[in-house]
């Protein structure tokens, strides 16, 4: 038996040499046992009777990585007097500690109980209650990554030896932990204690007595293989020695463990130190991928959201926690050799997700991605005409759910162009509205998903028409003729033509937009006059019918040629003639066998023979202009008037204006 103890001693100081076992000495010559570690590896947790009795103490890393001075948890340690408190737990996301403890309020002797951490104090212990704490002892917790699974040990009462107890699990739901289940008798051996779920939530150690030469307990390791399957528990023998060895934790990194390592003294007392060891690779738990960042908003400043991690392959949450409400930083480990979806969710915010392949072997073990969110979405949006796409000025009015007008902020850079500012989280309907347009609307729900601070958006107003009858007959017979409609929207690039066939009473509808000015063509089939005609639908009495007609070309057809000006005491062509003279100029080339007058009138302002002069060198302008598009000469007379041929008596500007006309009269037509 003594060779046997001298060959595990030799066997257990050359693995010590190897993985370099340490004793940690946070508090020299005073007890000290049960850590647990921040995941980053720079806080530990830790029970010390430095005070007499069992207590909770934190110590941090200084700059040269060395623990520091530990603090006492006053706000833990002092819930109860002359209380027993031990086996802390740091949750992963570092926001609560978990520990075991005999406070006045436990349902039995040993409960389970946690501390939130709110703005940098622990608050007052909570018993996390039934149905895990029960009148017997429970102690060791130990949290799942994504906080859904508590392990935990409750003591067996009729064993011989302390702390030997079963390991249970429970799954929470709804926010309630539910009755916890044993672990199968694969992990319970009979006698264990000290769970600790790893980070990467795929493997547990523990501490057990089991085989026949064993009279303490040891660490084991075993992987979880699908939900309530554990492999084989392998003895963590590079640690184990012929004492007690208890209360594990790993940082991130899986390359460090530490544990408790109880010696047994003079007069059976037991002296607890912590111990720190490098984990061989067959140890350490599955890689962790550590992804960081910060969640800000548009002005740099932390927005507290909520981070959800969900494994793709599974479609399992491992991860809903907030990040840091002053700073806005988070920090996630993921376990490799999963797809994961990160969301990142704030009411009032937009939506913001990233993918993380661990699979991939571009990503190291440290990922940085700095989130930002916004609460105001601008749209910008184009109102243009539904029927020319002619951008259009508009009002525009925003309404809740609630039907109440919501002033938010318009910018209009451009015609029909506008950029309005929404707040994220609410639905809206946007009223657009145009003279002489009818109303459209759009509504927006920002009150989910938001991914985008801006987007585009286009609405078409459809114009107002008015039908407008036009009867386009025979001006000798009274009979429907056939006719090309050419109408031109004087306001809007629009022309509109319409052939139409001869019918019995001559009536046609077209449909005009409400507001605008127009000029209305009629041609005629050959051997028929032309006729033209301004109508202004902006007007109060707005046209609905029109009568046309057209005369038979006879010797005697006489034509008012509408809105052929001309410059002020001059024969010059104002260029807004144009148009008319084109329609004679086609009117000539549909009846080539018309020979005609061009008469040009004038009102009596300026002395007679001025007068007949100027009507004569106007008239005799249309005729170049005619003859400048190919007609020739010898159809054509010039033919002066003055102002002997008023249509009206010269007493008001309205009548003079009147007077003032060109007038094309045929005086001849060929017989073919």
């Amino acid at each position: 038996m003594l060779k046997k103890i001298i060959l595990i001693l030799t066997i257990a100081v050359f693995i010590n040499k190897i993985y370099g076992q340490t004793r940690i000495d946070v508090l020299p010559g005073i007890e000290s046992c049960s850590p647990t570690i921040s995941i980053d590896g720079n806080t530990m947790y830790f029970t010390s009777n430095q005070k007499g009795n069992f207590r909770i103490y934190e110590v941090c890393k200084n700059d040269s990585g060395k623990w520091g001075t530990p603090k006492d948890i006053e706000e833990i340690n002092n819930f109860s007097e002359l209380a027993k408190i031990k086996d802390p737990f740091l949750s992963y996301d570092g926001k609560r500690l978990y520990f075991s403890a005999n406070f006045s309020n436990s349902l039995g002797g040993m409960d389970i109980y946690y501390s939130v951490l709110e703005n940098d104090k622990w608050s007052t212990p909570v018993n996390i209650g039934q149905p895990i704490n029960s009148a017997k002892d429970e102690t060791s917790p130990s949290v799942s990554i994504n906080n859904k699974y508590l392990y935990f040990s409750q003591k067996n009462e009729d064993a011989d030896i302390d702390n030997c107890g079963t390991i249970y699990v429970s799954g929470k739901r709804n926010g309630k932990w539910s009755s916890p289940d044993a672990l199968p008798k694969i992990i319970n051996h009979g006698c264990e204690t000290s769970p600790k779920i790893n980070f990467d939530d795929r493997s547990l150690i523990f501490a057990s007595i089991r085989g026949d030469e064993k009279e303490d307990f040891d660490l084991y390791y075993s992987r979880i293989l699908a939900k309530g399957l554990f492999g084989e528990p392998q003895n963590i023998n590079f640690i184990n020695t012929i004492n007690q060895e208890y209360a594990p934790t790993l940082i991130s990194s899986g390359k460090f463990i530490y544990y408790t390592i109880g010696t047994e003294k003079k007069g059976n007392i037991i002296s607890n130190a912590i111990y720190k060891a490098k984990v061989p690779d067959n140890f350490i738990p599955f890689k962790q991928i550590k992804v960081v960042g910060k969640i800000i908003n548009l002005k740099n400043n932390p927005v507290t959201a909520d981070i959800i991690v969900t494994n793709v392959n599974t479609s399992d949450i491992i991860i809903n926690k907030k990040n840091d409400s002053k700073n806005g930083k988070y920090v996630l480990y993921l376990t490799e050799g999963y797809n994961y979806k990160v969301e990142v969710i704030k009411k009032g915010f937009s939506y913001y997700s990233f993918s993380v392949n661990s699979k991939d072997e571009q990503y190291n073990e440290e990922i940085t991605k700095d989130i930002k969110l916004y609460s105001n979405v601008n749209l910008i949006l184009n109102v243009f005409d539904a029927e020319i796409f002619e951008p259009l000025d508009c009002k525009i009015v925003i309404t809740d759910e609630d039907s109440t007008i919501i002033k938010s902020k318009i910018i209009n850079p451009d015609k029909g162009r506008y950029n309005i500012d929404f707040s994220i989280g609410e639905k809206y309907s946007i009223t657009v509205q145009s003279k002489n347009y009818n109303t459209n609307y759009i509504n927006l729900d920002f009150s989910n998903i938001v991914q985008y601070s801006e987007f585009e958006r286009d609405i078409e107003l459809n114009p107002i028409k008015i039908f407008v009858e036009i009867n386009i007959l025979n001006d000798s017979t009274n009979a429907g003729l056939d006719a090309e409609i050419v109408i031109t929207n004087l306001d809007k690039n629009e022309i509109i033509v319409k052939k139409v066939s001869k019918n019995k009473d001559g009536k046609y509808v077209v449909e005009l937009r409400e507001g605008d000015k127009y000029e209305i063509n009629v041609n005629g089939p050959k051997g028929f006059s032309f006729y033209n005609k301004k109508v202004d639908m902006n007007s109060e009495k707005k046209t609905k019918k029109l009568d046309v007609r057209l005369k038979p070309l006879t010797a005697k057809t006489k034509i008012k040629l509408n809105n052929i000006t001309f410059e002020t005491n001059s024969a010059d062509l104002n260029l807004s003639s144009n148009n008319e003279i084109e329609r004679v100029v086609k009117f000539l080339k549909n009846n080539t066998e018309i020979k005609i007058e061009i008469q040009a009138h004038t009102d009596d302002v300026g002395s007679k023979i001025y007068n007949k002069k100027l009507s004569e060198k106007r008239a005799q302008s249309v005729v170049n202009y005619l003859i400048d598009k190919a007609i020739v000469n010898e159809r054509l007379v010039a033919k002066g008037y003055g102002e002997s041929m008023p249509l009206l008596p010269n007493d008001s500007e309205e009548n003079r204006a009147k007077n003032r006309r060109v007038e094309l009269k045929i005086v001849d037509v060929k017989n073919n």
